[in-house]
């Protein structure tokens, strides 16, 4: 992107100040200012044009947005450990062990690098104790009734006209949504 890049933390405020980045910086485009609108009314961003330039203020959410040539960065004001510490705290994961990265980085540790290294060690977590079952609700004709027989269902279908009853019953199976999602998705995780 060639444009004009910002950063800021949580809470900070960023004036159009001669020398700064921001000053003389306007929106282009009308879908900006409708997304600046949008920002500013639901409290996530207040962004407003001023003679001097562009003024920015942050609140509690953090991310990167765009706004035409222009864009912010909104961090965290906990950074690294500690952050990683409060977070697990707070949703009961488990114990991450990080490393000393070789190679080059816009940012050691930055925020949405450890939600992936916290997700992948869950994932690993969750795969290395094998994968959980669910009981899963069947519905099916069997010549050997199992389960509960669907009454309703032969009502229906006015007698017998086959050698089975239709019966409801659970299997305990590995094939659903968690384990999907798990087993689907964790190759993009450790890559």
């Amino acid at each position: 992107m060639t444009g004009t890049s910002v950063r800021l933390t949580e809470w900070e405020s960023y004036p159009p100040e001669p020398g700064t980045t921001l000053a003389g910086v306007f929106l282009e485009d009308e879908g900006s200012r409708a997304l600046v609108k949008r920002l500013t009314e639901s409290g996530m961003l207040e962004v407003s044009e001023l003679r001097a330039g562009l003024f920015l203020r942050s609140s509690s959410y953090v991310g990167r947005i765009e706004l035409g040539n222009l864009q912010i960065t909104i961090t965290p004001k906990i950074k690294g450990r500690s952050l990683l510490r409060l977070l697990r705290y707070a949703y009961g994961l488990r114990d991450l062990e990080l490393f000393s990265w070789v190679g080059y980085d816009a940012e050691t540790h930055a925020f949405q690098d450890l939600l992936i290294h916290q997700l992948a060690a869950e994932v690993q977590e969750l795969l290395s104790r094998s994968l959980r079952r669910n009981y899963v609700r069947v519905e099916e004709d069997l010549a050997s009734p199992r389960g509960r027989i669907d009454i309703q269902r032969l009502a229906r279908q006015a007698g017998i006209a086959q050698a089975a009853l239709p019966c409801t019953h659970h299997l305990r199976l590995e094939d659903h949504l968690i384990n999907q999602v798990l087993l689907g998705d964790y190759t993009w995780v450790l890559a």
